[in-house]
């Protein structure tokens, strides 16, 4: 049943972030209710955004990718809050966080943990990350060694390394990368599903429409019918090597065939000499 007590905020904050544009389709078709709340262009704005990410600006807050082992912090304390003052459920809240930071990479040991497996080390492009130098080759105290040192201890941090010198190495050559071409120096990781959505600009394209949900369902029709045309072709792939295949065997029973038939022939003439032995 439709509760009509719901606030269309929460379903907003709360239920919309859980929910596909298919299922979205599909509460359209469970009542008059349903229907007109997944008719609100807020609602649509929202879908139509997820298929046409925004632009990264240089206010736009960097929270990571959506799961694997580099996925978004949770921002339990702030969804607290929000709950505590409006006994509503938020909906997931995300701290925000920049790669190759000290704090990203405290447990970094060298630099090549560093760069490859520290918290969204694959925010940077590998052309530039390729032509890093390490910390071995930039460190200034006279040792050779490419293992960071530790940070002063201080009760309850455990053993965490220091990589503040070669954080700023690695940031300075990152955002000198982006000048080069043109983009951002402050938002430097170059993925928009890597943010904070709300934060991202509305492209122009995206200002001028007049019916969100109309753009979000033409995206979609457009995106499955991509889908399918793909599957068509491994479709017909599929057939083709289940026909050459199957001429294969065709060829090999053929084959089985006369080999069988001279087998009996060479049984039938063996035994012909055996009774011809015999008398």
């Amino acid at each position: 049943m439709w509760d009509y007590d719901l606030p269309f905020e929460v379903f907003l904050d709360a239920l919309l972030p859980l929910l596909s544009l298919t299922d979205i389709c599909i509460l359209t078709q469970v009542n008059v209710g349903w229907r007109d709340m997944c008719s609100d262009d807020k609602m649509w704005k929202i879908l139509y955004m997820r298929t046409n990410p925004g632009k990264i600006l240089d206010t736009s807050v960097h929270i990571g990718p959506r799961g694997g082992k580099d996925r978004r912090h949770r921002d339990r304390h702030a969804e607290y809050e929000i709950y505590r003052k409006t006994s509503i459920i938020s909906k997931p809240l995300y701290s925000s966080a920049e790669p190759f930071t000290p704090s990203s990479t405290r447990r970094s040991k060298t630099s090549e943990e560093f760069l490859n497996i520290s918290w969204c080390c694959g925010c940077m492009p590998q052309d530039l990350k390729d032509n890093l130098q390490s910390w071995s080759d930039i460190r200034t105290d006279g040792v050779t060694d490419d293992t960071f040192g530790y940070r002063p201890a201080t009760w309850g941090s455990g053993r965490l390394r220091d990589t503040t010198e070669y954080s700023r190495y690695v940031q300075d050559s990152w955002r000198t990368y982006n000048e080069e071409r043109g983009l951002s120096t402050r938002a430097l990781c170059q993925n928009p599903d890597h943010y904070n959505e709300e934060t991202l600009g509305i492209s122009e394209e995206s200002k001028r429409l007049k019916s969100y949900k109309e753009a979000a369902l033409v995206r979609m029709r457009k995106k499955i019918k991509k889908e399918n045309q793909k599957r068509i072709r491994e479709q017909k792939k599929a057939e083709k090597d289940f026909e050459k295949a199957y001429a294969i065997m065709v060829e090999m029973k053929k084959r089985m065939v006369v080999k069988t038939a001279w087998v009996e022939k060479g049984e039938k003439t063996l035994d012909s000499l055996e009774c011809a032995l015999k008398k």
